[in-house]
C-alpha cells in the first residue's frame, strides 16, 4: 500500500471524510479494519463517531504526521496543541474508540493540568458532585 492511498471514513451521522492512509493509521481501529477491506475505495463505517468529532480528531492526527519544527525553528505541534482544547469537549472520548494513543496521551495530561490547577470543589463540580 502506498502512502498516497486514500481512506474514505463515514461517521455516525452519515457524513465522510477522505484521509491518506498514511494518517489514519494513527488510529489502530481504522488500522485493522482496513488490513481486512479489499474493496477499493475502502469506506470505514465510524458508528459511534459523529462528524464534528470526527473531523477533529482527523485534524489531530494530520498533525502528527508533519515535523515536530518549522525551518525557523518553531515547535509545530506546540503550537497547534495550544489551540486545539479550546474545541475539546466530552465527547473527545472517540480517541479512545478510535484507538489514537497519542491523541488520548494528550488529553489525559490536559485534565491532568486541568485538575492540578483548580481545588477540589471545582472538580467536584466538573463531575456533577455535590
Amino acid at each position: 500500500m502506498s502512502s498516497s492511498s486514500v481512506i474514505i471514513l463515514k461517521s455516525f451521522d452519515g457524513e465522510t471524510i477522505e484521509v491518506e492512509e498514511n494518517v489514519v493509521y494513527h488510529s489502530k481501529l481504522i488500522e485493522r479494519v482496513c488490513r481486512t477491506i479489499e474493496m477499493n475505495p475502502r469506506i470505514v463505517p465510524l458508528f459511534n463517531v459523529r462528524y464534528n468529532i470526527l473531523a477533529k480528531v482527523i485534524d489531530f492526527m494530520k498533525h502528527e504526521t508533519e515535523p515536530l519544527m518549522t525551518a525557523n525553528g518553531g515547535d509545530v505541534r506546540r503550537s497547534f496543541h495550544a489551540h486545539f482544547l479550546d474545541d475539546v469537549d466530552n465527547d473527545m472520548m472517540a480517541a479512545h474508540y478510535m484507538g489514537v494513543e497519542s491523541l488520548e496521551n494528550y488529553l489525559v495530561g490536559a485534565v491532568q493540568r486541568n485538575f492540578n490547577q483548580n481545588d477540589v470543589n471545582s472538580i467536584g463540580g466538573y463531575f456533577a458532585i455535590p
